[in-house]
C-alpha cells in the first residue's frame, strides 16, 4: 500500500480500431435497434485526476512506516499456476472436462439447493406494503432518468476495460450522440422495469486471490464482465441510492467500505492506534479478523429485495434493480475457452458499481443487531468480551 498506488491514474495511449458499425440493443416497438458509425470523435481518454487529502496521505504513511503495522498488515499476491483437479484429486488435462468442471462448480455456487433456500426465507414477510421508513422522501430515487445523469455516467466510465457479451466498449459511447441514445434506452428500462437480454448475461473471469488453493475453482474471485451500457445504467442507480442512503443516515457508522468520503483506513488507523498505545502500557490486545466466504456470491436475492423494501426503497426504483437480476445467466471464461451459459439465481455481480451498495444494505442489520444486544462475545469460562466502537479522531465525514 502506498500513495503512489492510490495516485496511479494515468491516461493510457489509445489506438482506435478500424471504422466499424456497432448495434446497440434497444427495447422499442420496431426492435431493430440503432446502428451507430464509430468515427472516434470525442471518445478518447480525457484528463484523469485523483484527489488525495493530506490526512489520508498522513495515515497511509503512518501505516507504512510503523514497525507494528508492518507485522500486522501484509499485502501480497502469490503467483499460481492455473491447474485444476477433480474432486477425487485427479489432474484435469482435457479442455472439455476442465470447462465442465468449472461450469459445474459455479452453477452449484450460484444456485443453492431448494431446501437451503426455503429455510433462509421461512421467516421473511411478504415484500408488498413493507416500509419501515414511511416518512422518508423517495422522490429522488423514483424520478425519471435525466440526460444529465446519463451523460455524467457515460464520461465516468473507465476506458480500456473488458467488454460484455454485446462487445460495446466504453470508448464507443463516450460522446454526446451515444449518450443521447443511451438516455432513451436507460429511461425506457427504468420506466418499464425491463432490460435487454445482453444486460443480464455476464462472463465470469476467475481472478487469483492471495494464498489461495489454485487447484480449487471456488478459491478464485469470480469477476463478472458485464455489458458497458448496463454498467452505466447501474452507475446511475448506484449514485441515486448511495446519495439517498447518506442523506437519510440509513447505514451504520461501523460500515466504512464502499462509501464516499468514508474509508476503511479510518478503522485500520483506530485499530493500530489502540494496539500501539496498549503495547506501550504493556497490555495485551486480542484482534479477530472475520472474512465472509463468497460474500457477494452468497447473497439471497429475495432477502435482498426484502431488505431494500424494509428501509423504504419502493417501485419503480426497486423493480428497476430487480430487473437487472431477472433471468441472469453466466459463463466462465478460461483463457480463450468459455463454458456454456447457465442460470444464476443467487448473488450480486462482482464488477458492477451497484453491487457494493446493495450488499452494504444486505448486511446492515447485522451491525444493528450486534449493537442492540450490547452483551459482548462469549469467550469461554463465563467471561465476555464487550464490543465497543472506537471512532477515529480525524474521520473523513
Amino acid at each position: 500500500m502506498s500513495v503512489a498506488m492510490l495516485n496511479k491514474f494515468v491516461a493510457k495511449t489509445y489506438t482506435p480500431p478500424t471504422t466499424t458499425q456497432y448495434k446497440i440493443p434497444i427495447l422499442m416497438s420496431d426492435s431493430e435497434g440503432f446502428t451507430l458509425q464509430n468515427n472516434h470523435q470525442g471518445i478518447f481518454p480525457c484528463e484523469l485526476w485523483c484527489e488525495a487529502g493530506a490526512r489520508l496521505e498522513d495515515r497511509i504513511t503512518y501505516l507504512e512506516k510503523d514497525e507494528i503495522n508492518k507485522s500486522l498488515f501484509k499485502i501480497g499476491r502469490n503467483s499460481t499456476e492455473r491447474i485444476r483437479k477433480l474432486n477425487q484429486g485427479n489432474i484435469i488435462t482435457d479442455t472439455n472436462t476442465l470447462l465442465a468442471k468449472w461450469k459445474s462448480e459455479y452453477r452449484e455456487l450460484f444456485n443453492p439447493e431448494v431446501d437451503s433456500v426455503n429455510s433462509a426465507t421461512d421467516n421473511v414477510p411478504e415484500i408488498t406494503g413493507i416500509n419501515t421508513h414511511q416518512l422518508l422522501d423517495i422522490s429522488s430515487l423514483n424520478a425519471r432518468i435525466t440526460y444529465e445523469e446519463v451523460e455524467k455516467a457515460v464520461f465516468r466510465s473507465k476506458l480500456n476495460k473488458a467488454v460484455g457479451v454485446d462487445e460495446i466498449p466504453s470508448e464507443l459511447v463516450r460522446n454526446q450522440h451515444c449518450a443521447n441514445l443511451l438516455h432513451k434506452i436507460i429511461d425506457y428500462c427504468f420506466t418499464n422495469s425491463e432490460v435487454p437480454q445482453d444486460w443480464v448475461k455476464s462472463v465470469i473471469t476467475p481472478v487469483p486471490k492471495p494464498n489461495m488453493d489454485s487447484y480449487n475453482p471456488l478459491s478464485y474471485r469470480p469477476i463478472s464482465l458485464i455489458s458497458i451500457p448496463c454498467k452505466i445504467y447501474a452507475d446511475i442507480l448506484n449514485v441515486r441510492l448511495s446519495t439517498w442512503l447518506e442523506e437519510n443516515e440509513l447505514l451504520v457508522e461501523e460500515q466504512n467500505g464502499f462509501r464516499k468520503k468514508w474509508s476503511c483506513l479510518d478503522h485500520i488507523y483506530s485499530l493500530t492506534s489502540v494496539i500501539k498505545n496498549r503495547k506501550l502500557k504493556r497490555q495485551q490486545t486480542f484482534v479477530c479478523f472475520i472474512d465472509a466466504k463468497k460474500a457477494f456470491d452468497s447473497v439471497h436475492r429475495d432477502l435482498l429485495w426484502y431488505k431494500l423494501a424494509r428501509i423504504g426503497v419502493q417501485d419503480p426504483f426497486l423493480e428497476a434493480v430487480k430487473s437487472m437480476y431477472e433471468t441472469t445467466r453466466s459463463a466462465v471464461k478460461l483463457g480463450h475457452n468459455m463454458t456454456d451459459f447457465f442460470n444464476v439465481k443467487n448473488g450480486v455481480k462482482q464488477g458492477c458499481r451497484l453491487s457494493p451498495t446493495i450488499f452494504s444494505i444486505y448486511i446492515n442489520d447485522l451491525a444493528e443487531e450486534i449493537r442492540a444486544l450490547n452483551d459482548g462475545i462469549d469467550i469461554g469460562d463465563g467471561r465476555q468480551l464487550v464490543v465497543r466502537r472506537r471512532h477515529s479522531a480525524c474521520g473523513t465525514k
